[in-house]
């Protein structure tokens, strides 16, 4: 992804909104850049009013920005930009910052919360929130990762459920599978987790 600090520089600085917006929908990346640089303020706005306190400590309204820049980035990338008008490109970047910050509340507490067996995940996790002032390091990526390390769906749903606050019994339930099951796949999954937080600090 081009690195928005720098978009400034491009040839697509001195463009108006408009004329950048039509850049972006024909796939233009470095136009996307630079119109995500124009609505930084909006967007960070946004993200910070959307987050608790508790979430703050552990994220930034950069942390949000920088996650829509990645995402737009990879949109624009892949032409599935779903925007007709620039003013229906702007809400899109309100919603996106607006969504990525509850999703990242929501994994907070769940990792922040680990108790009893889940420990390790909690301690690996408050590593994390340790170096977050000094590193870009985000928790919402990490998972991101452990899920696509998940080739079997099956431990892809357990992980979803495990985030969403249910225990195993919970999960068993809604999965139709013997409790022992869900206890044996999520000792693996809770390895990879683990090793997939301490690594985001290294």
């Amino acid at each position: 992804m081009l690195p928005l600090t720098s978009a400034a520089s491009t040839p697509t600085s001195h463009l108006g909104e408009a004329e950048l917006f039509t850049l972006v929908a024909a796939g233009d990346r470095a136009a996307a850049a630079e119109y995500l640089r124009r609505q930084e303020r909006l967007i960070r706005v946004r993200a910070a009013r959307s987050m608790p306190k508790r979430t703050r400590r552990l994220f930034d309204s950069g942390d949000i920005f920088s996650t829509v820049a990645r995402r737009v980035d990879r949109l624009v990338a892949q032409d599935s930009l779903r925007a007709e008008s620039e003013a229906q490109f702007t809400a899109l970047l309100c919603v996106m910052a607006r969504n990525c910050a509850i999703s990242k509340s929501r994994i907070a507490d769940r990792l922040e919360g680990c108790r009893d067996e889940d420990h390790e995940v909690a301690e690996a996790y408050h590593r994390r929130a340790a170096e977050s002032p000094h590193r870009n390091v985000d928790a919402e990526d990490v998972i991101g990762t452990v899920s696509q390390q998940l080739h079997d769906p099956l431990d892809r749903q357990i992980l979803l459920l495990w985030l969403q606050g249910e225990n195993h019994a919970q999960i068993g339930r809604l999965l139709g599978i013997e409790h022992a099951t869900i206890r044996q796949r999520w000792t693996r999954i809770r390895g990879k987790l683990r090793a997939s937080l301490d690594k985001a600090v290294q």
